[in-house]
């Protein structure tokens, strides 16, 4: 790459972090919100850092990659496909959930959510953030549409998903829970009430926005002419992005989507726990695949600690699978999962620097006649 490439990508580059830290600023007038970013970021690495310790404390490392050494080239390479299948059709459906989505935003909208995946490994919840931020700035939708249909994606998607798996789980499995969790019907019937009120809730103020925004102006807002604008503005652009919700012609496609991505993290987990000869009943493995999820609700960098932690509990009190083995095969499934979003972050992040948009030409193009002009 000559001088000129370099000195093209090193102001793309600096576009991209100035725009950011303007955009973080229209959106977080606190101060103190960046520290406690950074607060939640160091929680989630003493929190990872310990269970990572915890759970190692007493395992032989040296046979454990002796097994690992066993897992021929091939499986590595099935399980590579499964993840990039699974990342494909999530991007897919987060793209088809935009209103009005066009051809040209599908890969925008992939490479942003693998850099938003990436970015997840680094500090929780970040990701989220990241993606929102380089779509927006890609395709210049309204950042609180994208934020709208990212919390649809992640929230209201992917419980309605773990309930699914939970229900499943907790039926074939009554026998079994009833022992390790004595009245867990309570919490069950919890969980499902509060994700229908969630769901329910979307769904109004997707139907019926203006009465929304009624019930919120009685509140006594429209006083403040500027805050209430505002708000008015934001609720309809979150509106906008839950817009999929209120056209049942398109569930569908969504629940077909959905299948996919589900079908490709379900064979992406068992075919890795078959690996390492781990099987069991179908409701089994369900159980244990929920419990290993719930291991990323807990604070950490991309699920470090936490899914190994949650994991091996799963599959140890689950199945009575040997502790050593349990986390072999859990650190082998998360581990090729969080290198291979790690790099496909970064080569999505390098290819955005590499194409900038219409606004980032410009403004790289004006920066250059400035500079050219100075010198003469």
């Amino acid at each position: 790459m000559g001088a000129s490439g370099t000195r093209y990508i090193l102001e793309a580059l600096d576009f991209h972090v100035e725009t950011s830290v303007k955009a973080f600023r229209q959106v977080t007038p606190n101060k103190n919100l960046g520290f406690r970013q950074l607060g939640g970021v160091l929680l989630g690495l003493v929190i990872g850092g310990g269970l990572i310790a915890f759970s190692f404390r007493k395992m032989d490392l040296g046979h454990m990659f002796a097994q690992w050494r066993n897992v021929p080239w091939t499986a590595h390479c099935v399980m590579l496909a499964l993840v990039l299948a699974g990342l494909f059709f999530r991007g897919w459906r987060w793209w088809f959930t935009l209103p009005h989505a066009k051809r040209s935003e599908l890969w925008p909208a992939q490479r942003s959510l693998v850099v938003g995946y990436a970015l997840n490994n680094v500090g929780p919840r970040i990701g989220e953030v990241a993606r929102v931020y380089l779509l927006g700035k890609r395709t210049r939708r309204p950042y609180a549409q994208l934020a709208s249909s990212v919390l649809l994606d992640r929230f209201v998607f992917d419980f309605m998903a773990l309930f699914v798996f939970l229900g499943f789980a907790v039926w074939g499995a009554r026998p079994l829970l009833e022992k390790m969790l004595p009245g867990y019907h309570n919490q069950f019937g919890l969980l499902a009430v509060a994700l229908s009120i969630g769901l329910v809730g979307a769904l109004v103020g997707v139907l019926f926005p203006g009465r929304v925004l009624g019930l919120l102006g009685h509140l006594g807002l429209k006083r403040v002419p500027k805050l209430w604008s505002i708000i008015e503005r934001l609720f309809r652009q979150m509106m906008d992005g839950l817009s999929i919700l209120g056209s049942p012609r398109k569930y569908p496609a969504l629940l077909g989507l959905s299948v996919l991505i589900w079908a490709s993290y379900l064979a992406n987990f068992f075919y890795g726990l078959h690996l390492f000869g781990i099987h069991g009943a179908t409701d089994q493995m369900l159980l244990v695949y929920t419990m290993t999820l719930l291991g990323m609700a807990v604070p950490s960098p991309g699920g470090i600690g936490t899914v190994h932690a949650f994991g091996q509990l799963a599959l140890t009190s689950v199945m009575g699978i040997e502790p050593e083995l349990g986390l072999l095969a859990i650190t082998y499934i998360h581990g090729l999962n969080y290198i291979v979003l790690s790099l496909l972050g970064l080569i999505a992040f390098v290819w955005e620097l590499m194409r900038p948009n219409d606004l980032e030409r410009e403004r790289i193009k004006h920066g250059s006649q400035v500079e050219a002009k100075n010198e003469t």
